[in-house]
């Protein structure tokens, strides 16, 4: 027999043990896509046909070392991300290249418009790039981060091709 009581307390149980558990907090700890950017760009296959950059300051208090699962990779970044870029393929399938030239040991974290993350470091001496084949339209969140706690000026470039 179905005993709705106990069911309602199991599940009440489950939630505050959820609440409770030492996880249920560190997702603030970690760097959020949702988070407003500190710059917001628009620009389409076409424009980004042109390479355009953007000074920002790399780095940020928020270490990346199991804030996504699996662990993406090492670096500090801060919680929103440096930039977002709302791109519209315009149908072209062009391959979106992110680079960055660092006065330091950068890093690269991208959430896609899949809401996949994104990760590379060292491609260019300590410098990451990364080249996105067939990049879709939609809203790419950008990190640019140093290896070690500090921080430092660099570029980020964006270009299709």
């Amino acid at each position: 027999m179905f005993d709705s009581g106990k069911l309602n307390f199991k599940i009440l149980s489950a939630l505050i043990v959820v609440g409770l558990s030492p996880s249920a907090g560190s997702a603030q700890d970690c760097p959020d896509y949702s988070a407003a950017a500190t710059r917001e760009i628009e620009a389409s296959s076409q424009d980004l046909y042109s390479r355009q950059s953007f000074n920002i300051t790399a780095g940020g208090s928020y270490s990346l070392e199991g804030c996504l699962k699996p662990d993406i990779g090492r670096g500090y970044v801060q919680y929103g991300p440096d930039l977002s870029l709302y791109y519209d393929d315009l149908g072209l399938g062009r391959a979106l290249r992110i680079q960055v030239i660092g006065d330091c040991d950068t890093v690269l974290l991208v959430n896609t418009p899949d809401r996949d993350y994104l990760y590379v470091d060292d491609v260019i001496n300590q410098n990451p790039s990364m080249r996105l084949e067939g990049a879709g339209t939609g809203r790419y969140d950008i990190w640019i981060g140093t290896y070690r706690s500090s921080v430092c000026s660099s570029t980020v470039e964006l270009e299709t091709f």
